[in-house]
């Protein structure tokens, strides 16, 4: 059984500043995604998990742009031996455009997420990024920095993060992408990092 409730909108603030908020709940039965079946407990349970996400993108001039968000996640069991997880996240990134197909970027992200057993999970995370265009449909992303993260169960981490994504829209309400990602990360399923 899978209960699903998406919502989300996009506010123009002004001619340089806009607003998104969305809102995800998911009830399952099962796995829903590669990171709950890889890390998921034996037996059927049900699984409830709401993800909300508030964003700012400001355009400072015509090559120069920055973005807020901040995120929160819960995820709760129905048996009792699994932790819920509650994660609150918040990060910035500011963006230059060199040319129409050319940007560059610099961010950072802050997140924690707390277990109900009382445990918890930090991470701060530093990167820079690399954007080309192709074409106004195909794109490149790359993006190197670092994770530092501090685990009760695990003790303190710091590792390289690394992503490639290769981005193409398809129209205007479809994108298709291929994307590998190497890094440090916690997941509501376990205290222990992924």
């Amino acid at each position: 059984t899978v209960v699903v409730f998406r919502a989300s909108d996009h506010f123009e603030v002004s001619a340089r500043m806009r607003l998104n908020v969305s809102d995800n709940y998911e009830r399952s039965e099962e796995p829903r995604s590669f990171q709950d079946a890889f890390g998921r407990s034996n037996g059927r349970y049900r699984t409830d998990r709401n993800k909300f996400k508030l964003g700012v993108d400001l355009d400072i001039n015509s090559h120069l742009a920055c973005e807020w968000f901040y995120r929160n996640e819960y995820t709760g069991y129905s048996r009792a031996d699994l932790d819920n997880s509650f994660l609150n996240q918040t990060g910035s990134r500011l963006e230059y455009a060199i040319d129409d197909a050319n940007r560059v970027g610099l961010g950072y992200e802050f997140a924690s997420r707390d277990f109900s057993s009382g445990t918890s999970v930090t991470n701060n995370s530093l990167t820079a990024d690399y954007g080309h265009n192709f074409t106004k449909q195909l794109k490149l992303l790359l993006k190197v920095g670092e994770d530092f993260v501090d685990s009760e169960t695990s003790g303190s981490s710091q590792q390289a993060r690394y992503e490639v994504s290769l981005l193409n829209d398809l129209d205007e309400t479809t994108r298709a992408g291929l994307s590998y990602r190497r890094g440090l990360n916690s997941y509501a399923y376990s205290q222990d990092l992924f």
